[in-house]
């Protein structure tokens, strides 16, 4: 995903910083059939939003699509009924939501990370331009340990587990897009570590269809995403003035596109969630699409990259998705060609 690069690239800088602490175990054991890949939201172990689980999560749904292994479920696409059940396939309707979207439930496996926070108050001592002292200061030096499980539905056991420490700059620049960028790229780094340890106990299979066009994905899912006691982030920008909304939105559509330019961020602003199309293949156009459309829905679930990718993953060529597309006329159905 070209739109998450510059988190990947923080991944890569910190690779060096983060790599002694970072462990990955893979189980041994035989080859596993995997068809289909679920992340959890990341569980944080201190107060968060709800919208950061959400987005840290999809995060790491991206890099998982990224390789082109699994079909891929995000937060949001599953419910949570004990999160900490020690199987997560008992904790949640996921197997329901693989066999009900065409996946077998027995040929899964399930990403869990979560988060903890250490922190401690220390004394800097500060100095002046000409290098002598000039008094103190108080800083809180916060250390997180991330932490991922993966399980697979057949064994219904771990087959792997990895973990990272990463410490905090507490003097880097605060930007609300994300107060966390070390930890951020930790656990990017992290995931990308253990997809590759996994690769010979459960490789997954290529997707050989594309879909005919291009699109940049509206990432506004994450204001409707709730969790056990954290409201979604929209109860949160009712209570904020026109201006301060403003501000709060454009900092959530900039986690995931940190250096887009102001008119891209001003179609995120004024549209619902969904796949803004951004280059049209020829198939794609005969079928109706064109650049500027915004996909809603695709098989009648919300439009995110991975359900669009759930959908080209089951399709057989010759087959069609079916897709909703708002436009400034109102809505269309379309179905676009599998190429």
């Amino acid at each position: 995903m070209t739109h998450f690069a510059r988190l990947l690239g923080l991944c890569a800088l910190l690779s060096s910083g983060c790599g002694p602490s970072l462990k990955v175990n893979v189980r041994p054991g035989a080859e596993l059939p995997v068809q289909a890949a679920a992340v959890y939201p990341v569980a944080f172990r201190w107060d968060e939003p709800a919208f950061r689980s959400f987005e840290l999560s999809q995060a790491m749904v991206l890099r998982v699509m990224a390789t082109d292994r699994y079909a891929v479920f995000g937060p949001g696409e599953f419910k949570l009924v004990r999160e900490s059940a020690a199987n997560p396939f008992v904790g949640s309707d996921i197997a329901l939501g693989l066999a009900d979207r065409g996946f077998s439930a027995m040929q899964a496996v399930v990403f869990r990370p979560w988060v903890e926070k250490r922190a401690q108050s220390a004394i800097k001592q500060l100095y002046g331009p000409d290098g002598k002292p000039k008094g103190t200061q108080r800083v809180e030096e916060v250390t997180y340990l991330a932490h991922l499980e993966v399980f697979h539905s057949a064994s219904r056991e771990i087959i792997a587990d990895a973990s990272v420490t990463v410490e905090a700059d507490p003097f880097a620049e605060h930007d609300p897009a994300d107060p966390q960028p070390d930890l951020t790229a930790a656990i990017l780094k992290l995931l990308e570590k253990t997809l590759s340890s996994l690769k010979n106990r459960a490789p997954g299979q290529p997707l050989e269809r594309a879909a005919g066009f291009e699109y940049l994905w509206n990432p506004k899912a994450s204001f409707s995403f709730a969790m056990e006691g954290r409201p979604p982030f929209s109860e949160t920008l009712r209570a904020l003035d026109v201006l301060e909304q403003d501000v709060a939105i454009e900092a959530r559509l900039r986690f995931f596109y940190p250096d887009a330019d102001l008119k891209t961020l001003a179609a995120f602003k004024r549209q619902p969630a969904g796949l803004l199309v951004t280059k049209v293949g020829e198939a794609a156009a005969q079928a109706g699409l064109t650049a500027g459309d915004l996909i809603t829905e695709v098989h009648g679930e919300p439009a995110l990259p991975q359900t669009l990718q759930r959908a080209l993953r089951l399709a057989h060529p010759g087959q069609a998705i079916a897709v909703k597309v708002r436009r400034t006329s109102g809505f269309s159905d379309l179905s676009l060609p599998v190429q």
